[in-house]
């Protein structure tokens, strides 16, 4: 199932965001910059926004918002290992939600998981 149609199961509404206001939208996968709020849906429950649609030229719409942390490992001397949170990269999610359900995608978002970068790399 499509994350925006899951949302929209659980009870999220589709809005999208033209003139500087959320205007009320059906959830219809259908992105564009010939329209007003054509770049993106977003979604909301409870203060839990969702944002799906074009993030990067070139590239597929993907998830946007909320953003997925993933954790880096880098070993230095003395047996030391450094250990970095950044955003990941639109190419990253969109691997993320390949390779996890939408309800894995959806409590990874919702519970704020940060995920070792091995676990994009490696199929989980």
């Amino acid at each position: 199932m499509h994350i925006v149609e899951y949302l929209l199961n659980k009870g999220y509404k589709a809005t999208r965001f033209i003139d500087g206001e959320h205007v009320p939208d059906s959830g219809e996968l259908d992105f564009s910059t010939l329209r007003p709020g054509g770049l993106d849906i977003r979604l909301n429950k409870e203060d839990n926004w969702f944002c799906y649609g074009l993030n990067e030229a070139n590239k597929p719409p993907s998830l946007i918002y909320p953003h997925i942390t993933i954790e880096e490992s880098t070993a230095l001397s003395g047996g030391l290992i450094q250990r970095v949170h950044r955003v990941a990269t639109q190419d990253q999610v969109n691997r993320l939600m390949r390779i996890y359900s939408t309800e894995e995608v959806y409590n990874i978002c919702i519970n704020k998981t940060v995920l070792p970068i091995d676990k994009l790399n490696n199929n989980g």
